[in-house]
């Protein structure tokens, strides 16, 4: 039996191979890339001094290329958009990690971490609503834990990923649990 833990990806990995029985989709992103990247950037940046905090003319510039990535097309030709082809950006813009993983009728496990600010509520949300109703589809909101799913109390921060420290115990219960169930 194969069991796959992954992010936004995980539900297309599954849909493409029958062998895999169980999926755990750990702070899988359910929203557009290029959205997200803005997202963090400003969230990152609103956290800086305010002599270094990112340039309206520069975040003005990367809103317009993620504006660009996201009306990617197959078969667009072009230079890079955010550092990638425009192949890249047409691939994930027909790509629905919540919608695929709606489609799946294997078990699956969703856990977010609230503390997340990479991948978000809106994110856990597009997962729990495109999940709701399916018995062996839980997902899992966890208050304290980081997108690295280690707890902390204060606002995330870019800092903390530098401090060392351990996945959670009831990610790793949860899922070696969901890992036992037939």
């Amino acid at each position: 039996m194969a069991i796959v833990l992954g992010g936004a990806l995980a539900p297309r990995i599954a849909e493409a191979n029958p062998s895999i029985a169980k999926l755990v989709i750990l702070a899988g992103a359910a929203r557009a890339l290029p959205d997200i990247i803005v997202e963090q950037t400003e969230y990152i940046s609103s956290m800086q001094d305010p002599s270094r905090r990112v340039p309206a003319e520069a975040l003005a510039r990367l809103k317009d290329d993620a504006a660009k990535a996201k009306a990617a097309r197959l078969g667009d030709k072009g230079p890079d958009i955010l550092g990638a082809p425009p192949s890249y950006w047409a691939d994930l813009n027909v790509y629905d990690p919540a919608a695929s993983a709606a489609r799946l009728t294997l078990p699956l496990l969703v856990l977010q971490g609230g503390r997340d600010y990479q991948v978000t509520a809106d994110d856990y949300t597009r997962f729990k609503q495109a999940l709701a109703g399916r018995p062996n589809a839980r997902c899992v909101w966890l208050p304290q834990l980081n997108h690295l799913f280690i707890a902390r109390e204060a606002r995330s921060v870019p800092s903390e990923y530098q401090i060392p420290g351990h996945v959670d115990a009831e990610v790793i219960d949860r899922i070696a649990k969901f890992a036992r169930e037939p």
